[in-house]
């Protein structure tokens, strides 16, 4: 795989070839659509979340928006049913078996409701959307005007199949390419990324900035990268509306999640 065609994506050769071909692989054979989740290629990038991680999460939840947890077992019943995650009980939360991931889900719309309230309506863009699995929780409770989803083009694929198999279908995908002529003119409400946005390069994240974060209304932006990096990055966000490091990740690493323009 070819540097370009990584799109600014700082990973190894190695990984993010092993990534793509199991995206192109599940979005063209079923049999490997229904198990993509535990690929072993597939978990070095998605999917990864430990159990004592995803019970963090939920414990958050739990602290900070409870009401959330109502809808627990819908969003599990809707996000792990595709691809055959790895699973685990948390049987203080729910008396279904879930993916610790869709556990961290969870826990970033809690934190989406608390700072902006109602996503209804919105133009959200998601910067790094996987398979589709946040975007699946926040369409299982809310009604986005649309959903954009800017990833690799073999990323975006499996994201379609993922999103429509689930009835999520208020949904673009817009590969880096395709980046400038899609929000050139667009108003952008919400902007999310966890971990892609940092995971590039500081061109192709100046970039991004320049072309949706700079007019975007909202964000939300977990940031698991340098020290360095990372206060490059706050710098150039600094003069958003209402920007603030909220708090950090609660993985062992802290990272910081970066946001601006809440309510």
């Amino acid at each position: 795989m070819a540097n370009e065609d990584l799109y600014g994506w700082a990973v190894t050769e190695r990984y993010a070839l092993s990534y793509t071909e199991v995206c192109e692989q599940a979005v063209k054979e079923d049999k490997v659509f229904q198990v993509f989740k535990r690929i072993p290629a597939y978990n070095a990038i998605l999917e990864h979340v430990s159990y004592d991680l995803g019970k963090k999460y939920l414990d958050n939840v739990r602290d900070n928006n409870p009401s959330l947890l109502d809808s627990l077992d819908t969003f599990v019943r809707r996000n792990d049913f595709l691809g055959s995650p790895k699973k685990a009980q948390y049987p203080e939360y729910s008396s279904l078996s879930m993916s610790p991931t869709t556990a961290r889900y969870t826990k970033v719309l809690s934190d989406l409701e608390l700072m902006f309230g109602s996503l209804d309506g919105l133009n959200i863009v998601e910067i790094g959307g996987g398979y589709g699995g946040l975007a699946t929780v926040i369409n299982t409770k809310y009604k986005p005007n649309c959903y954009y989803d800017v990833d690799l083009p073999q990323a975006c694929k499996l994201f379609k199949k993922y999103c429509i198999a689930n009835n999520v279908t208020n949904i673009k995908t817009v590969p880096p390419s395709k980046v400038q002529d899609t929000f050139a003119n667009l108003e952008v409400d919400l902007v999310i990324s966890n971990y892609a946005l940092s995971e590039c390069d500081i061109p192709t994240q100046e970039s991004y900035c320049e072309d949706i974060l700079d007019s975007s209304k909202k964000g939300y932006v977990t940031y698991n990268s340098s020290k360095e990096k990372a206060m490059h990055m706050m710098d150039r966000l600094k003069n958003y509306n209402n920007f603030m490091v909220r708090e950090t990740d609660l993985c062992h690493k802290g990272h910081p999640i970066m946001v601006w323009g809440s309510k």
